[in-house]
């Protein structure tokens, strides 16, 4: 999967900027990619595991005792609130206008 933001849209972003600035931005953005993968996979599980526990119930199968889905859901919060965590601190290093864009895809 191609991540949200491009190396070269880093390099718009960071350019200009102090070297430390120019790497909050980085880290950032790798942050926000980074979340965002784990947004993805741990959706592609709870789809897998959604199924699975679709044909126990179809086919009279059994099902885990401790529950099917265990933490996945919290994990998925918690992905889910980094990604937003990412996104509010580059808003605040390159001002909201330039991340808005940059996560509708305009930038």
């Amino acid at each position: 999967m191609s991540e949200r933001i491009t190396y070269t849209q880093v390099e718009k972003l960071t350019e200009g900027k102090d070297r430390t600035m120019a790497r909050l931005i980085e880290q950032t953005c790798e942050d926000i990619n980074r979340a965002e993968e784990r947004i993805r996979t741990l959706l592609a599980q709870v789809a897998s595991i959604a199924e699975r526990v679709q044909r126990a119930l179809d086919e009279g199968g059994r099902m885990n005792s401790l529950g099917e889905f265990q933490r996945t859901p919290a994990e998925l919060d918690l992905a889910i609130a980094a990604r937003q965590s990412a996104w509010e601190t580059l808003g605040r290093l390159v001002g909201e206008e330039a991340a808005n864009a940059l996560a509708a895809g305009a930038a």
